[in-house]
C-alpha cells in the first residue's frame, strides 16, 4: 500500500513537467548566485578554489617527505589524490550548517523547495573540484615527469561517489544546525580528527596491523583509495564502490527522514 502510494505521487510528479522546470530553474539561479557572492570582491575571483590545495600539498609535502621523509613513491601524487576528495567532503560538510541558515530570508518564502540550498552547497563544492582537476593532473604529471592518463568514466564514476555521500551528510547537518547551531563547531572539531584517521598524508601500510580494521570500514579512506586507484593505474574495486553506493542510500534516507520531520518548523527558528 505504501509502495503504490509513493509510486502514485511520483507519477504524479513526473507527469507534471512544469514543476521540474520550476524545480531546475530555482536551482540553477541558487548556483549561480551562490559562486558568484562567494568570491564577489576578490581579485583572484576563482582561483582562490586552486589555492586552498595547493597549500595544503606544500606545507604537508614538506612535513612528511623532506622532514619526516615518509618513503611513498610519487607523494607528491599520493597527497594529492588524498587531498582534492576529502576537501570537497570537509569543505561541503563545514559549511552544511550555513546553507540554510544563511538563507533564511529566501527559505521562508520557498515552503517547498527549501532542501534545495544544500544541495546547492555541495553542488558549489562539486564545481570546485572539477574546476580545480587541470591543475590536479598537471601537479600529477610534473611530478612523476610523465603525462597523466587514467580512465575518464572511473575518474567520473568516483566523483559522483564521493558526491553523494557528502550530500546526505551536509543534508543531514544542515537541519540539525536549525535548531542547535553547536552542531558546526563540533563538526569542524571531528572533522580536524578525521582528517589523521584516514590515510590521506600517509599510507596505510605503516598502520599497526590491529588498527588496520578501522580502515577498512572508514568510507572516507575508500573514496580516497579509489581516486588513487583511478590516477595510479589500477582499477576500480567494485566492491568497495557498491559499499560506498549503499552507504550513501543509507545515510541520504535518514537525512530525508531527519528533514520531513524538520522542514516545516525549519523557518521558525532561523
Amino acid at each position: 500500500m505504501l509502495f503504490r502510494k509513493f509510486f502514485y505521487v511520483f507519477h504524479e510528479k513526473i507527469r507534471d513537467t512544469e514543476y521540474f522546470e520550476n524545480y531546475f530553474f530555482l536551482f540553477s539561479l541558487l548556483l549561480s548566485r551562490e559562486l558568484k557572492v562567494r568570491y564577489k570582491s576578490t581579485a583572484l575571483g576563482y582561483l582562490w578554489a586552486l589555492a586552498n590545495p595547493l597549500l595544503f600539498v606544500l606545507v604537508y609535502y614538506f612535513a612528511f617527505r623532506i622532514i619526516m621523509r615518509i618513503g611513498v613513491e610519487d607523494y607528491a601524487s599520493f597527497l594529492l589524490t588524498g587531498l582534492f576528495p576529502w576537501l570537497l567532503i570537509q569543505n561541503s560538510i563545514n559549511g552544511a550548517g550555513f546553507s540554510l541558515i544563511n538563507n533564511a530570508s529566501f527559505i521562508k518564502n520557498l515552503s517547498n523547495k527549501r532542501s534545495l540550498f544544500p544541495v546547492v552547497w555541495v553542488t558549489t563544492e562539486l564545481i570546485h573540484l572539477i574546476v580545480s582537476l587541470p591543475i590536479l593532473f598537471l601537479l600529477i604529471s610534473i611530478d612523476r615527469w610523465e603525462l597523466v592518463s587514467f580512465n575518464i568514466f572511473d575518474l567520473a564514476l568516483v566523483i559522483i561517489v564521493t558526491y553523494l555521500f557528502a550530500l546526505p551528510i551536509v543534508i543531514g547537518l544542515s537541519v540539525i544546525a536549525c535548531f542547535l547551531r553547536d552542531i558546526q563547531y563540533l563538526a569542524a572539531i571531528f572533522l580536524q580528527l578525521f582528517f589523521w584517521l584516514t590515510p590521506i598524508v600517509y599510507p596505510v601500510e605503516i598502520v599497526p596491523e590491529p588498527y588496520r580494521v578501522w580502515f577498512s570500514i572508514n568510507p572516507v579512506a575508500m573514496i580516497i583509495g579509489e581516486w588513487r586507484n583511478v590516477f595510479f593505474g589500477t582499477n576500480l574495486d567494485n566492491m568497495v564502490i557498491t559499499y560506498l553506493l549503499v552507504i550513501s542510500f543509507v545515510l541520504m534516507l535518514v537525512a530525508l527522514k531527519a528533514w520531513k520531520k524538520a522542514v516545516a518548523t525549519i523557518s521558525d527558528v532561523l
